[in-house]
This record gives structure tokens, sequence and C-alpha cells, in this order.
């Protein structure tokens, strides 16, 4: 999965390693101040009690020679189902009011770089 992603971008842009974020990347406080990487469990995690301690949410980026980011990863965090699932009783508010706020910071960044 993962090692496969990285090779496959690191083919198209040969010149840019990956660099992991860390939490004092603007990306992080453009908006929200988010104290980095921040795990948000799946849908799969709540509803079937599967461990998820031993997982460290990461952020990924390639950035340009400028030092923006064109290309943003979450790693074991699942953003997308933290807005899916907003109206789920079962899904935790705070999960989902940090997808959201990670949304907007990253949003914000890509539209003001």
């Amino acid at each position: 999965g993962w090692q496969v992603f990285r090779q496959v971008f690191q083919e198209i842009f040969p010149d840019s390693p990956w660099i992991k974020l860390d939490p004092h990347h603007p990306v992080y406080h453009i908006y929200y101040d988010i104290d980095g990487a921040q795990r948000i469990p799946g849908i799969y995690f709540l509803y079937g009690n599967a461990p998820y301690d031993h997982m460290s949410p990461e952020n990924w980026a390639i950035l340009d020679g400028t030092g923006r980011i064109m290309v943003l990863v979450n790693w074991n965090s699942d953003m997308g189902d933290g807005w899916e699932h907003t109206y789920d009783e079962i899904y935790p508010t705070k999960y989902a009011n940090l997808a959201y706020q990670l949304g907007i910071n990253y949003l914000l960044y890509a539209l003001t770089h």
C-alpha cells in the first residue's frame, strides 16, 4: 500500500522527496491551531472495536522548489470517515470536528500558497 504509493509519486516527482511534516508546519496553524498530525479513527475501528492505539498518525508531503505543499497524505488517520459520519450517533463529535478543522486548514493553505 503505502510503499507502492510513495514509489509511484517519487517517479512523478523524482526531484522532490517525501518529508514528514512536523507540528510547526504552517498548514496546521493557518486557521485552526492544530498540534500536528491527528488520529481520526475510521468507523470500522469504532463499530468493530478493533485496536487502534498502535497506529501513529503521520502527515507526509512532497514540496515544490519554494517549499509549498504539492502532495499531502494523511497516514493512519481517516478524515473522510470524520466527515461522512458527522451525524452518526456512534461516531464521536470530537473526531468529526477535528476532521473538519484539518480539512479547512488544508483548503485555506492550498488557496493561499
